[in-house]
């Protein structure tokens, strides 16, 4: 069979992000309105609409895509140094 070469983006998502619970958690007055802070994720799919927009802009728009990496690029490390890692018992644990 073919193997793929994931993206760091593609193994970000696959990465169990650790939440602390509210009461630990600092509240964000940006986000004082309850809903809950989006995933890496969900973050690093919310940049495609901007991306294609901004690749689209005639002049400067290739530097604005080149911003877009920069943030992108800023979620998936903070991705990786909050994930959790798996035990050797979940490996085995029946799905």
């Amino acid at each position: 069979g073919t193997t793929a070469e994931l993206t760091d983006v593609e193994i970000a998502a696959e990465v169990p992000v650790e939440r602390p619970s509210e009461d630990v958690a600092e509240v964000d007055p940006a986000s004082a309105d309850g809903a809950p802070l989006p995933t890496s994720t969900e973050a690093v799919a919310a940049l495609a609409l901007p991306r294609r927009y901004c690749g689209a802009i005639e002049g400067t728009g290739l530097s604005l895509v080149d911003r877009l990496d920069y943030v992108e690029d800023a979620l998936v490390k903070h991705a990786f140094a909050n994930k959790k890692q798996a035990t050797l018992q979940q490996y085995f644990q029946p799905k």
